[in-house]
């Protein structure tokens, strides 16, 4: 199923639509229990996330002094704790423990889903490292209409 998918994703263009926020786009459904259950798994991925972030922010990691290293000292601490909330999101998501790097080590050509969540945050990274984010106002207002990568949340929080 994989290899249909990765080749299906190949040959149909891109939709002509912008990307959607899977945690804010609006629920379609006749049946207000479903549209409840997907509201209760929303909030769950918003407090897991909130949480890997708050970890992030009070634990001095490696990975966090290397991603404060490359996009300097100077970032608003609006950005830079945004930043730091989505690459420990990544980290949390797709399991990386222990590594230096803030995103870990590169991903396998097959791996297209976390090669998309790393390309992002790598232009992300980049943009605060070269003063871009920081002029474009917060970075937040950036990310509003991105899309959010597919939830998943691991057992624990070591990152």
């Amino acid at each position: 199923m994989a290899v249909v998918h990765a080749c299906l994703r190949e040959d149909i263009p891109p939709a002509e639509e912008g990307p959607t926020n899977c945690l804010d786009e609006e629920i379609d459904t006749g049946r207000p229990d479903l549209a409840d259950m997907i509201e209760q798994v929303r909030t769950r991925i918003r407090q897991r996330n909130h949480t890997v972030a708050w970890h992030a922010m009070l634990h001095g990691s490696p990975w966090k002094r290397e991603l404060q290293t490359e996009v300097g000292q100077d970032v608003p601490t609006g950005n830079w704790n945004s930043l730091l909330g989505r690459v420990a999101a990544y980290r949390d998501r797709w399991g990386i423990r222990g590594d230096v790097a803030p995103l870990g080590a590169p991903t396998a050509y097959y791996g297209w889903e976390r090669a998309n969540h790393r390309n992002q945050l790598e232009k992300d990274i980049a943009a605060l490292a070269t003063g871009r984010g920081a002029r474009a106002g917060s970075l937040d207002a950036q990310l509003a209409g991105r899309t959010s990568p597919k939830p998943y949340v691991s057992v624990g929080l070591q990152l």
